[in-house]
């Protein structure tokens, strides 16, 4: 019965451009909330932004993560990570320039060029809408 009903909203969440934008609206506000009360609560503490940082499964981007985190651990950087979802959450409402002022480094990886046009024009409207931030775009490798 559960399934049937699991089924019955996915189709109708597909099939519905209306109600999908109301439930992604929901889905963001909640996150929005949360991400910008983190944001809020760290900026101007001397305190970097590592953002894109993945939540797929590509284990490669994991690992360049995990490494740039080295970086920041060594250099005893404090940081804040924002997701490609977060910064999706961000963008959604027009609220990327929240992190104007602050360091931000951008996580490397293959996320420019041709392969994911919307997560370089990302990169590109944070870099617009932060021009007082110093922003660090580390390599792919």
């Amino acid at each position: 019965m559960l399934v049937q009903i699991k089924k019955i909203i996915l189709n109708l969440y597909n099939k519905n451009d209306y109600l999908k934008s109301i439930i992604n609206s929901i889905l963001y506000r909640k996150d929005y909330i949360r991400i910008s009360k983190l944001i809020r609560r760290h900026k101007n503490r001397n305190v970097w932004f590592l953002v894109l940082t993945p939540r797929h499964g590509n284990l490669g981007d994991h690992a360049i993560t995990q490494a740039e985190i080295q970086i920041l651990r060594v250099c005893q950087i404090k940081y804040i990570e924002l997701s490609g979802r977060d910064l999706e959450t961000l963008q959604y409402f027009h609220k990327l320039n929240i992190l104007n002022g602050s360091p931000i480094m951008v996580n490397g990886g293959g996320n420019l060029g041709s392969l994911w046009p919307q997560v370089e024009q990302m990169i590109r409207d944070l870099i617009v809408e932060n021009p007082e931030s110093k922003i660090t775009i580390m390599p792919s490798t």
